[in-house]
């Protein structure tokens, strides 16, 4: 029998008129929720609230959606705010696929205005339904943003909104597994990153019911290019989305200014406009660098990244920052600018040389150590995952995503808690500069860790056991501890253009445990220097840490 097919969203959004389309088409029968709880109280849903309260219609709502477990073959509209419960939202899982469909808030305030306002009492507002509704947005957004398939009804008429539901579940219907979708909030609203093997195939779909429409600009390197670039252009073409691709240089050298003034010439040959997108596929570079291209274009450009390697996954994706390198250091100009989507298939890792995933290894430790133990323990335990268990990475990935999504939210400019997300950093970047950018990133942010660690003990700010304990993670993952060829006076030297500085003096970034790090100012430059000297040393030697009262 047909599969059920369940339509969420704000009140506006098109659920029961799409999902009456919808089940037309595909032969299902059709279920209102809110109808459901009308028959059942022998009064509209409208009377229930205003009368009885908003507590006990969700206590009838939660009835009904009990109710459902058996259902077959059928389209279900929910109320606007049914998945507002966790456990609703697992009841609603187990019956079939969750669309859910969204609308601007002034589109919504034009559609809900051709009703009775005594309809929807929960809206109700002095000020008006359009405040209400961004109101009620912003608490549940959230929720919404944790759903993976999400159609944009936002001029669409009812039969196009329809067939973008359609045609979206059909091609989710492909993947070996549902994607997990982890929503990040910013001041602007906030955006997805989803996760899930096969979803670059499925970009073009995914982008086009989300309203992500116009000329599309690929920015992609000389080694991501040749070989993803042709499959993601032909997903985003089957979607009916025009693309155009630019390349650039591979590696940390392309990260100038030079490389975003090409692309500002790419964008204006590609007669990209304000309604464009910049798409970057690949590693960190390709990332900061489109993404400082696409915030500074026109004044900010529509931005998804479409992250290839380990380390852009968990790390460089996410968060809105953007930059390029000057001489005296990395990311020293750069730009805030979110995205609007973020798509990480961990497919791709299975093509990248193993030591490019390694080096991505070194930022899961990192993001471990901030703010998931377990994932470490997990690390310590197993090692890396096969190249090929797409599965795997599919939860490594999301493990990191939710812990730098949360930071993000909390602290979207990067002057508080987000900035523990630099632990090691700091370090890696001085021993990158030192070393003329020949050591890898992920490289020199596992041992940057192994420095921070080593630093806090000195401090008397952790146990000794913290480092030796991380060391052995980064081991068991082929990952290097030390820097043999380092100069410890050049790194401290690069460390000291290191772009979280604040009033001229350097803040470092220092676990106290797992889990727990705080920054750290005016460190004695001779306790850095000794780290720094032992990760010089043949031996790897841990000097001894001076006394502390």
């Amino acid at each position: 029998m047909t599969a059920n097919l369940v339509l969420a969203g704000m009140p506006g959004t098109g659920k029961t008129t799409v999902g009456r389309l919808v089940a037309h088409r595909s032969g299902r029968a059709f279920l209102d929720l809110d109808e459901l709880v009308a028959r059942r109280a022998g009064r509209p849903a409208a009377d229930i609230l205003r009368h009885d309260g908003e507590a006990a219609f969700r206590a009838a709502e939660r009835a009904a959606v009990l109710e459902l477990a058996g259902l077959r073959g059928t389209v279900v509209a929910l109320g606007g705010w049914t998945v507002g419960r966790r456990a609703n939202r697992a009841r609603l899982a187990a019956l079939g696929p969750v669309v859910c469909l969204t609308a601007t808030v002034e589109e919504l305030a034009a559609r809900l205005a051709r009703h009775p306002a005594a309809e929807r009492p929960l809206l109700a507002a002095p000020e008006g339904v359009a405040s209400a509704l961004r109101r009620a947005l912003e608490r549940r957004r959230p929720v919404y943003d944790a759903f993976p398939l999400q159609v944009d009804t936002t001029g669409r008429a009812p039969e196009e909104a329809a067939a973008e539901v359609e045609a979206l579940v059909a091609a989710a219907a492909t993947l070996p597994a549902a994607p997990v979708a982890v929503p990040v909030q910013t001041p602007a609203g906030g955006y997805a990153v989803l996760v899930g093997a096969g979803l670059l195939q499925l970009t073009g779909r995914l982008a086009r019911a989300r309203g992500l429409t116009g000329r599309w600009l690929v920015v992609a390197d000389a080694n991501v290019g040749p070989g993803l670039g042709p499959r993601l252009e032909r997903s985003l073409q089957a979607a009916g989305i025009q693309a155009r691709r630019a390349g650039m240089a591979a590696g940390e050298g392309a990260k100038t200014l030079a490389t975003v003034a090409d692309l500002y010439h790419a964008f204006l040959a590609a007669d990209l406009d304000r309604d464009g997108t910049v798409a970057a596929l690949g590693g960190g570079v390709v990332g900061d660098v489109a993404g400082f291209a696409a915030a500074t274009y026109l004044r900010g450009v529509r931005l998804v990244h479409l992250p290839t390697t380990l380390l852009a996954m968990v790390d460089a994706a996410l968060g809105g920052k953007t930059g390029v390198d000057l001489p005296q250091g990395k990311n020293l100009v750069g730009a805030f600018h979110q995205p609007a989507l973020v798509l990480a298939d961990p497919a791709v890792l299975a093509g990248l040389p193993p030591s490019e995933l390694r080096h991505g290894l070194a930022e899961v430790v990192k993001t471990a150590l901030v703010g998931d133990a377990r994932l470490l323990r997990l690390l310590e335990i197993g090692g890396a995952p096969e190249p090929g268990d797409a599965a795997a990475w599919t939860e490594i990935v999301t493990r990191c995503v939710r812990v730098k999504a949360a930071l993000v939210g909390a602290d979207p400019w990067d002057h508080g808690v987000r900035q523990r997300l630099n632990l090691g950093h700091t370090f890696a970047h001085g021993l990158e500069a030192a070393g003329g950018y020949a050591m890898p990133h992920g490289q020199a942010v596992a041992v940057g860790l192994v420095a921070a660690c080593r630093l806090a003990a000195r401090l008397g700010l952790a146990e000794d056991g913290l480092a030796l304990e991380v060391e052995h993670v980064l081991r068991r993952l082929g990952l290097p501890v030390t820097a043999l060829d380092s100069d410890p006076a050049a790194v401290w030297a690069a460390m000291a253009h290191d772009k979280k500085r604040r009033g001229g003096r350097l803040r470092l970034v220092l676990p106290r445990a797992l889990g727990v790090v705080e920054t750290v100012s005016d460190v004695p430059p001779e306790e850095v220097l000794a780290v720094l000297a032992g990760l010089a040393a043949a031996d790897g030697a841990r000097p001894d840490r001076p006394p502390h009262p």
